[in-house]
């Protein structure tokens, strides 16, 4: 009875062991488990981190560059634009105040004419304002962006149109002299300034829209580009993050029906009740 007895206690001391192992699983697989989340967690940081690398060295930085050497060029152009209309509106301004010279010139050429003696004053003062303004025009030099030339500005700066004091005309001379020869020549030279500005200002206006236009153009394939990339990086890593899940949680699931049998053992290994009249009913 003894044996019995001790042996019915051995078998519930294996149960019980078995019992706890299988208890006992689960948080030590939970921690494991953790861990492995962990690593791959940071597998996937590293793998994604080495497609974002690869699709960096996909990019055209050829383009980008361009558009940055173009913004960069743009205002450039932009003031030197602003310098042409700039000097079309002083130029202009010059024009009337030859409306002015043309009136004086008529009066003084007149009246000596008449052998009347003549007070050019009020003339010479105007053609001092007219040489000074001139100097003072803004220097124009595109060669920085390949638009050579200052519209003839340069050559009015240093010689103020060639405009000169009043005189008398003198039509016999060859050439013919005078202060109204003389406006002629300063009007054509100012004239001649005007046209070299217009002309230029519709290049550098077409310049100007055609890096705008390229800005645009290249900003579209870049965004197209960019685009493109974060749909690729993203398909990518998406997959590998499939990829490990399934690794996880195929674990996981193998985890849960080995713990399922392990159970299902003990159940079938654990029996509570005893014939009747058995010695560990005593003990019950």
């Amino acid at each position: 009875m003894t044996d019995t007895v001790l042996s019915a206690f051995a078998g519930d001391a294996s149960q019980m062991l078995n019992s706890v192992a299988t208890q006992a699983a689960r948080p030590n697989f939970n921690l494991a488990f953790s861990q492995m989340q962990n690593l791959a967690a940071q597998r996937y940081n590293d793998q994604v981190s080495a497609i974002q690398s690869r699709a960096l060295d996909s990019y055209n930085v050829t383009i980008e560059r361009e558009q940055k050497n173009l913004k960069e060029l743009a205002p450039k152009v932009q003031d030197y634009q602003n310098g042409i209309i700039n000097t079309r509106s002083l130029l202009l301004d010059r024009f009337d105040q030859f409306d002015k010279l043309d009136t004086l010139n008529a009066s003084l050429q007149q009246a000596a004419s008449q052998g009347q003696t003549v007070d050019p004053t009020e003339y010479n003062a105007l053609v001092d304002n007219i040489k000074l303004q001139l100097q003072n025009l803004p220097l124009l030099n595109g060669a920085e962006f390949d638009e050579f030339g200052d519209n003839g500005v340069s050559s009015l700066r240093l010689n103020g149109a060639k405009l000169e004091h009043w005189s008398v005309d003198n039509s016999n001379a060859n050439p013919p002299t005078g202060s109204s020869e003389n406006l002629v020549g300063a009007r054509t030279l100012i004239n001649n300034a005007l046209d070299l500005a217009n002309n230029r200002l519709d290049e550098v206006t077409s310049r100007l829209d055609g890096i705008e236009s390229r800005i645009g153009v290249i900003q579209s394939l870049l965004d197209t580009q960019t685009a493109d990339i974060k749909k690729d990086v993203a398909k990518q890593a998406g997959d590998i993050k499939a990829q490990l899940s399934q690794s996880l949680n195929a674990l996981s699931l193998g985890f849960e029906i080995q713990q399922i049998q392990n159970e299902k053992l003990n159940a079938a290994f654990t029996n509570d009740s005893y014939q009747p009249g058995s010695v560990v009913n005593l003990f019950s």
